[in-house]
């Protein structure tokens, strides 16, 4: 048909939401997690989560060493992975001062933290390697790397020696 025009009508009405999946978002309270520590990775709210690798539906978890993370969520049915973020471990310094003691109130006793760290801190300001001590205590030293810090202590008690003297 020449000249002929075509219409066409709809009377039904159709209202869409179109929800854009969520891209996750992860933040980390530190940039790397020290060996024996662990840092914590959280993201946004969602109906559901799942982090890989270790399989955990939590908003927040604490993440204990290094490797490679993402989180899937479920937000109004839509789902969406994070991108890989990947967790740096460095190593703890490893110290250990030993066990509680005594010592004869004659002597000074010697306390021996590793060397080869960046920085020492005992417990009343002293920056080295070795502290020596004259009375009874605690004592702690504090021992960090370029990244990651390590404390230990120990409890001395000073006693009153008797010592016999050749004549």
């Amino acid at each position: 048909l020449a000249g002929a025009t075509c219409y066409a009508n709809d009377t039904a009405r159709h209202t869409f939401i179109v929800v854009n999946p969520p891209v996750p978002v992860v933040s980390q309270d530190a940039a790397y997690v020290c060996s024996g520590g662990y840092i914590t990775l959280s993201t946004q709210y969602a109906q559901s989560y799942l982090w890989l690798p270790d399989s955990l539906t939590t908003q927040s978890i604490q993440v204990t060493f290094g490797g490679d993370y993402t989180v899937e969520i479920n937000y109004h049915q839509c789902d969406s992975t994070s991108q890989v973020l990947n967790i740096i471990e460095h190593p703890s310094p490893v110290v250990e001062l030993g066990n509680d003691t005594a010592f004869c109130q004659t002597t000074l006793f010697m306390i021996n933290a590793p060397a080869g760290y960046q920085n020492y801190l005992w417990q009343n300001g002293n920056t080295d390697t070795t502290f020596y001590a004259d009375t009874t205590g605690l004592y702690y030293v504090t021992v960090s790397s370029t990244f990651c810090s390590t404390s230990d202590s120990i409890h001395l008690t000073l006693v009153q020696c008797n010592l016999a003297i050749a004549n």
